[in-house]
């Protein structure tokens, strides 16, 4: 029985996950029937299941949420505001037991009769209108074709971390095997069977990492619920939508920014975006915009929360800060535009007016800075003063292991992901032409052009003088869709299977860096960042409009 109740809360935590989101994406479109009828399906296995292990107070709770959706699938009722907060309600009782259930072995005794016949209400004419757009819910389709392609079992967590942490050592020790073949001169026939080697490892840490990822439309999935509840809170129109779903990360990492990012969007709801007579005043839509975006740059992912809002004043900024005691008059004319805005990032600092349940304690975006840092990640922000403010996450994806390209700059090696490589060429070449355009310099390679950067200039660097000139190569890199750009070398090393781990947090915080390896030679490199090398050397790598020569 108890291995039942496990798997019982297992999948019922998932369910009310996927549900919580599903809802508040309904409501958004009640004539979407198909979403309907998934969260109705939802409800129905969580009432089928918790009948079958006798809890009456689950049991009840989901067959009232099942008879309210039915009468909607039916018409005989509509799908208002008022009942969704009561399913909602459902939802949240519904992981209170299953809280308890998983702590005590037992469902507490209670009554549940209030927020059942809240499920009989009808909405208020007070209620404010709120817009939301949530994860789209995946159909039935798409459910059906996971279950006819996989068959999966649950394992321990920590078995898995084993797993990894040995496909990490045996990865090491082949590259270490690799160095020593190379330089004792070992017979072909040998260095063969070692490639046949090789790519079975390859296989084998690939499908372990894949293990490990999770979709980011799980982290997003209780996004739209809190919206919404904290937009009929503060009485703002809101519309929130999403992208970026499908793209991967580890589950460790995930659980890691969570935190970071719901204080995020609850920022951005609170004293973020305006009230609607304010934004009416501005010449503004009344119903504001939060999008958080998710992309994949790299061996890093991005999560972006955007708003529309009334963005940062870093003369108001200041003026907070020399009121809180953080630093003097004097100190604040020092700053320069970033560090104004850098702020916000001080211990005890808040720009709300006043304290309230959502925000402005003063202990927000200090916390959420420190959490990401501590897994090898950066926060980023860029403001547009009176229209909005773009809070960029940027972490690894995991601790992984990815096809690094070993270069040299400077006397020192640094690695590049060879997944954002895509061409090698000579500096000489004669299919290569550099010329200097104002500033800068510009790459020609077969008539396509490409902003030039230097990795020694970009990291601050001087030339080795023992370095050769006719060595330089130039590899272009593609940093993401619709981007690209030159990045000129001492020299090309090798190209290697690398471990990445995180760099420290002052390393990380530089924006040029994705983390830290350890190559078959046994000396600590650092993986290049190839979108912060773009944004450090402040250049427009976008490949619309870039002409032909």
């Amino acid at each position: 029985m108890d291995d039942l109740l496990n798997d019982f809360l297992t999948e019922t935590s998932e369910i009310l996950a996927e549900a919580a989101g599903a809802i508040v994406a309904w409501e958004a479109d009640p004539a979407d029937r198909e979403r309907l009828d998934a969260i109705f399906r939802l409800v129905h296995t969580i009432k089928g299941s918790s009948g079958f292990l006798a809890l009456p107070r689950v049991t009840a709770l989901s067959h009232a949420a099942e008879d309210a959706l039915d009468q909607v699938r039916r018409g005989n009722r509509p799908a208002d505001a008022m009942l969704v907060t009561a399913v909602l309600a459902i939802v949240d009782r519904l992981s209170e037991l299953c809280d308890v259930l998983g702590r005590d072995g037992a469902e507490p005794a209670g009554d549940d009769g209030a927020i059942i016949a809240a499920l009989d209400g009808r909405q208020s004419e007070a209620d404010p209108a709120v817009e939301v757009a949530g994860i789209p819910l995946r159909r039935e389709d798409d459910l059906l074709a996971d279950g006819q392609g996989w068959r999966s079992i649950r394992v321990p967590l920590p078995l898995l971390d084993s797993v990894m942490t040995g496909v990490t050592d045996i990865v090491l020790a082949r590259n270490e095997f690799a160095r020593m073949l190379r330089e004792s001169g070992a017979d072909p026939t040998l260095i063969a069977s070692f490639d046949r080697l090789s790519d079975s490892i390859a296989g084998m840490r690939h499908s372990v990492s894949q293990m490990r990822m999770q979709r980011i439309d799980k982290l997003f999935a209780p996004l739209p619920r809190i919206v919404r509840d904290l937009a009929q809170e503060t009485g703002k129109k809101i519309r929130f939508t999403t992208s970026g779903g499908e793209v991967e990360l580890d589950r460790e990492m995930m659980e890691n920014i969570r935190d970071p990012l719901i204080h995020i969007v609850r920022n951005a709801v609170d004293h973020g975006v305006e009230a609607p007579a304010d934004r009416a005043a501005v010449g503004k839509d009344m119903t504001a915009t939060i999008v958080v975006a998710a992309r994949q740059s790299g061996n890093q992912i991005e999560i972006e929360v955007r708003d529309d809002g009334r963005g940062l004043s870093p003369d108001a900024l200041v003026a907070k800060a020399i009121a809180a005691r953080i630093l003097t008059a004097s100190d604040a004319r020092a700053l320069t535009p970033a560090e104004r805005l850098g702020l916000i990032f001080r211990p005890g600092f808040s720009t709300a007016a006043q304290v309230t349940a959502i925000s402005g304690r003063g202990v927000g975006m200090d916390i959420v800075k420190a959490n990401v840092e501590k897994i090898g990640g950066v926060v980023e922000l860029r403001n547009e003063e009176g229209r909005g403010l773009s809070i960029l996450l940027r972490v690894p994806m995991t601790l992984t292991i990815i096809s690094g390209l070993m270069v040299r700059a400077a006397g020192q090696y640094f690695a590049i992901p060879r997944g954002a490589v895509r061409e090698i060429l000579l500096e000489n070449s004669d299919t290569v032409r550099i010329d200097r355009v104002g500033g800068g310099e510009l790459a020609t390679v077969r008539g396509q052009r490409y902003p030039l950067l230097r990795l020694e200039e970009v990291l601050g660097c001087p030339r080795d003088a023992e370095e050769d000139d006719d060595d330089r190569a130039l590899v272009i890199v593609r940093p993401g869709q619709g981007q690209s750009y030159a990045l000129s070398v001492a020299a090309i090393h090798d190209q290697e299977e690398l471990v990445i781990k995180p760099a420290a947090p002052i390393i990380m915080a530089t924006g040029l860096y994705a983390g830290t390896t350890l190559p078959d030679n046994g000396q600590p490199v650092l993986l290049l960042d190839v979108q912060g090398l773009l944004a450090a050397a402040a250049i427009d790598a976008a490949e619309a409009d870039r002409g032909e020569a």
